[in-house]
């Protein structure tokens, strides 16, 4: 199998983004039908996302993504059909939920200034490294462990086990 390459536009969203501004709370318990908490993301800090985004593009974010509450909120990107995030780092619950579901995360050192809002990236996850498609800069990304990488190439940790003959049934 050949490797998986992302190529999306780019959408900048700074530094220490909460769950809050990818899964408003008030779009929780109901209150909001399932299909249309997608709508929601990043409504407070850039308030025509919702209306620019496309499947496949890509949230490129500076330190601590995913900070605040340990809320699904993975799902509404994999929702609106973003390919992944590149950031320079990620709260470590965000991390983990987002493995579980098969949405993939990159860890790049300084990268804001990297490429401008809606350039597009090509992002080569075995590889190992970003590349800004309008100039060729590349960057590298911090690897996965090999078992991370299994677990997001099966589209998450059901997938993966179910994929996974070695593993015994422990019913």
């Amino acid at each position: 199998m050949g490797e998986k390459i992302l190529k999306g536009r780019v959408f900048k969203v700074g530094d220490n983004i909460s769950t809050d501004l990818l899964m408003p709370s008030f779009t929780m318990f109901g209150k909001v039908p399932q299909k249309e908490i997608k709508n929601y993301v990043f409504h407070e800090n850039k308030p025509n996302f919702i209306e620019e985004v496309q499947k496949g593009d890509i949230i490129l974010a500076g330190k601590n993504f995913g900070c605040g509450s340990s809320r699904p909120a993975t799902k509404n990107l994999i929702a609106l059909g973003l390919s992944c995030v590149v950031a320079e780092s990620f709260s470590a619950i965000f991390f983990r939920n987002s493995i579980a579901l098969g949405f993939p995360l990159f860890k790049v050192e300084d990268i804001n200034n990297f490429v401008k809002e809606k350039e597009l990236i090509k992002v080569f996850p075995q590889k190992g490294y970003i590349q800004a498609v309008k100039n060729d800069k590349k960057k590298k990304i911090e690897p996965y462990p090999e078992f991370l990488m299994k677990i997001v190439e099966a589209g998450g940790l059901m997938p993966f086990f179910r994929e996974d003959k070695s593993i015994k049934d422990i019913s």
